[in-house]
């Protein structure tokens, strides 16, 4: 889901939680199972779209802090895996950030 898209679905003010409730070293998030997502193999991620047909899990590390639930000092990450539509799916937060500043104009 693109920035923009994810601004038109859920407005502003839940993109601006999003932002602000996002752990620090946070780089992806996944409207549809409200979570964070970092480190996403790169050698996996290459696999799954280099042989779609071959069904690749691609790995990451994901958050226990949801968007709309309080996030405390530090947030447990653990490791995951996923299709490689899971991936598609997700938000980069720094073009979250670009596309709320457009908007914040």
């Amino acid at each position: 889901m693109t920035a923009h898209e994810l601004l038109q679905e859920r407005g502003l003010a839940a993109a601006w939680a999003i932002l602000a409730r996002a752990p620090q070293d946070a780089e992806y998030y996944h409207s549809s199972n409200d979570e964070y997502v970092k480190d996403i193999s790169q050698e996996h991620l290459a696999a799954a779209e280099r042989e779609p047909d071959k069904s690749h899990l691609v790995g990451f590390m994901s958050s226990d802090c949801g968007a709309f639930q309080q996030v405390s000092e530090t947030c447990n990450w653990d490791q995951n895996s996923a299709w490689i539509e899971y991936i598609q799916w997700l938000t980069p937060l720094a073009d979250l950030r670009n596309a709320v500043a457009e908007v914040s104009q």
